[in-house]
Order: C-alpha cells, then sequence, then structure tokens
C-alpha cells in the first residue's frame, strides 16, 4: 500500500493565517535550498515535491539533522531554529513519516535559549527615534513602543482597524494574525496617536498635490518596483493602491528601517548568538518592562497577548477596567518625557512621574490662557494689532504690538 502524499503547497494553502503560511513557506524554501541550491520559489517547491514522493522515515531524518547543521552555521536564532524545523516535521508528519520523539526532542535543542539580547529603555529608543529619516519608520517605531505588538502582527494591521474616535485610541488585533489565534484589542499612547495622525495620516499639498505620507510612501513604492521590473530585476506585482493596512511593506523592509536607524544610533553591539542586543522585538520588551513596572505584569501580559501566563482574575478582566488602567499608565510609554519625569520613572515612581507630567501640561495650558486673555483684551480695547504664531513648544502665541494708527 502507497503512504499518504501531500505536496509542499498544498501543506502551506492548509494553514489558517497568512503569517503562518509565510513561516512554512520560508522553512520549506530554506530546506530546499539547501538541498538544491538558490532556485526560484515555484522550482524549489517542485524539487521538494519529487522529493516527498522517495523519501523515507531515515532520509527525513537524515536531512533533518544536516538542515540543523545548516542553520547552526548560519548562527539563526535559536526561537527561529526551533520553528523552522519543527515546520519540516509536520510536513513530514502529514506524509506519514513521523519523526521519532527522541529524535524530535534532540533536533528541538534547549527549550528556553539563554539571550543577553536588551529592551529598549527611553534613552535608547529616543536615540533611535532621533535617527529615523522617514515618516514610515517614525511612526511605526512609535507604533511598537506603544502597543508591545509583535512586527508581523502589527504589519498586519488594517485602517479599519483603528477607532481614532476612542479614548484611548483603539487597535483591534484579527484572531487569523496574532500568534495565539485569539483576537485582542491594544491601545496607542496619546503620544503615538497623536504624532501618526498629524505625520502619517494627515494630508498635506506638495507639487500641486494633496496626499497623506502614506499614500505617497504607497506611491514611492510602486515606482520602485516598476523601476526594477523595466530593469529585469524583479517581477511585475500588482500595485499596492488596494493595499489597506496602516503600514503597507513587507517585514523585512520594516526590520531594514528599524535595524538602521539602531546602529545609526550607535547601538551596534551583539550577542553571543551573534545578533544584535537592540533589535525590533526589543520595542515589546520596553513595553513588558515599563508598562509592566507601573499597571502590573498581568495588564501588561493581556496586552501584549501572553494569555497562558495570565491570572484567573484578568483573563475575565473587562474592557472598561483595561482602559482605565492603561489612561492612569500609558505616559510610561512615552519617550518624549520630561528630564525630571524620567528621573522619577528611573526610580519606579511613576505616580511622581505621571505628575511632574501633568504640571507641566498645566504650565503650558496656564500660558496659553494668559495669552488668550491678553489678546481678547487687546481686541476689546482696539488699541493693539496681532498676528498668530506658535512658540518653541508648539502652542498658539499671539504677537502684540502697539498700533500705530490708535497712537496717533
Amino acid at each position: 500500500m502507497s503512504r499518504l502524499y501531500e505536496s509542499a503547497d498544498s501543506f502551506v494553502a492548509r494553514k489558517n493565517s497568512d503569517h503562518t503560511k509565510k513561516i512554512y513557506r520560508r522553512a520549506l524554501r530554506r530546506f530546499g535550498q539547501m538541498k538544491y541550491g538558490e532556485l526560484p520559489d515555484d522550482q524549489i517547491f517542485k524539487e521538494l515535491n519529487s522529493y516527498m514522493k522517495k523519501a523515507t522515515l531515515q532520509t527525513v531524518i537524515d536531512d533533518l539533522y544536516h538542515f540543523k547543521d545548516h542553520l547552526d552555521k548560519k548562527n539563526f536564532a535559536i526561537r527561529t531554529k526551533r520553528l523552522e524545523l519543527a515546520s519540516l516535521q509536520s510536513w513530514f508528519s502529514s506524509n506519514n513519516l513521523t519523526i521519532p520523539k527522541s529524535k524530535s526532542k534532540e533536533l528541538r535543542g534547549p527549550i528556553r535559549p539563554v539571550t543577553d539580547d536588551k529592551a529598549f529603555n527611553h534613552d535608547t529608543a529616543r536615540r533611535a527615534f532621533d535617527q529615523m529619516k522617514s515618516p514610515v519608520s517614525r511612526c511605526f517605531f512609535l507604533f511598537l513602543l506603544s502597543t508591545g505588538c509583535r512586527l508581523g502582527e502589527a504589519l498586519q494591521v488594517k485602517l479599519s482597524d483603528v477607532d481614532w474616535n476612542a479614548s484611548p485610541v483603539t487597535v483591534t488585533l484579527d484572531e487569523t494574525t496574532t500568534k495565539t489565534g485569539e483576537r485582542r484589542q491594544v491601545f496607542l499612547t496619546t503620544e503615538a496617536a497623536s504624532y501618526i495622525q498629524s505625520v502619517w495620516l494627515t494630508p498635506t499639498e506638495e507639487n500641486g498635490k494633496i496626499l497623506n505620507n502614506r499614500k505617497r510612501y504607497m506611491a514611492a513604492a510602486d515606482h520602485k518596483a516598476q523601476h526594477f521590473v523595466s530593469k529585469g530585476l524583479s517581477h511585475e506585482r500588482p500595485l499596492m493602491e488596494s493595499d489597506d493596512r496602516l503600514w503597507p511593506c513587507s517585514e523585512s523592509t520594516a526590520h531594514k528601517f528599524l535595524t538602521t536607524a539602531t546602529v545609526r544610533a550607535g547601538f551596534n553591539e551583539r550577542t553571543k548568538a551573534g545578533i544584535r542586543k537592540l533589535h525590533p522585538h526589543s520595542t515589546r520588551k520596553f513595553f513588558r518592562t515599563f508598562f509592566g513596572m507601573a499597571a502590573g505584569p498581568d495588564a501588561a501580559e493581556t496586552l501584549l497577548g501572553h494569555s497562558p501566563g495570565l491570572t484567573s482574575f484578568y483573563r475575565k478582566l473587562e474592557t472598561s477596567e483595561l482602559v482605565k488602567i492603561w489612561k492612569e499608565h500609558e505616559s510610561v510609554l512615552h519617550i518624549t518625557i520630561s528630564p525630571e519625569a524620567r528621573k522619577a520613572m528611573e526610580t519606579r515612581d511613576f505616580n511622581s512621574a505621571a505628575i511632574v507630567e501633568l504640571q507641566k501640561e498645566n504650565e503650558k495650558l496656564k500660558r496659553g490662557m494668559e495669552n488668550l486673555t491678553w489678546t481678547l483684551s487687546g481686541i476689546l480695547h482696539k488699541d493693539l494689532k496681532f498676528f498668530d504664531g506658535t512658540n518653541q513648544e508648539g502652542m498658539p502665541t499671539i504677537f502684540i504690538t502697539a498700533n500705530p494708527e490708535k497712537q496717533e
């Protein structure tokens, strides 16, 4: 009797989310490249299908060990190696070639890798932010710091998933895009929401066209792609006009501009495994560290999507309760806070930090009211002339001078 057979293509197609499909496709492609060299994806998958039709349990076990050595030489992170080996084993099992548990455990290696990478702190995050040259990199970086989302989750957020009218601004992560397969909601800080709306989504005029920076980014990406196609360096692909994501870029592109900024900021230190100590996932660690210390680990874990580790109380946490906690502590995720508040945070005195920020905001509003009072007084007495402007803090300012006509 012939054994069951499932092609690599159909195996990938059966996966639920696009993100999961991408992971399995990448693992199969990398395995195929090890065996057959740098071939186009469609050719790699044809070779893999021919391979599977002839494979035996012994040949796939031998090839898995060769693949493990291949990944070790490439210096991939432990979690990446485990994920890709597990993806291959899953395909083999669907073809009735199940790897014995003893071999599978040996291939997986240590369950918890020992890492010495770092989380962003407020100083390193601000320095990386200052090195970002494009609106997309700055806005996306603030989005990651504010929500604690995984890179893949953030890139799947659609424009319709963000409720800009909610308080706080709420982002819904669909169950087909999260790692846990569960829908969850995350929030944007007032700092991130304001910046993203004004810099990324607000239309401005340029060369006679009124577009926001998101639309400009998409147009530039299309132009670049068409240039590569005309040079024979890339395949034709559909235009990005139909892309309804908030961040219409690939994971590799997002990873590149975040990594480039950290290197420009001088953070190029590497771990023993050879990866950078500060990397895109460090934004998630930033969220877990600072929001977790301020609001408590359970609230942070809820927003991060680490549901298996939660207490039964927080598993049943109402949205209204989580919103209340968020509003009380979201300022700890701001990277443009004052030095005084930053100092309070370093001592973990988060209440004092919030008070300092509120005091500064009150002073700012007070100055604005005083300015407005003088302006109204000038208008009523008609002995002053005025014109609008903004001060260094971005607050509306009225410059008042004596009216020469009135003096005469």
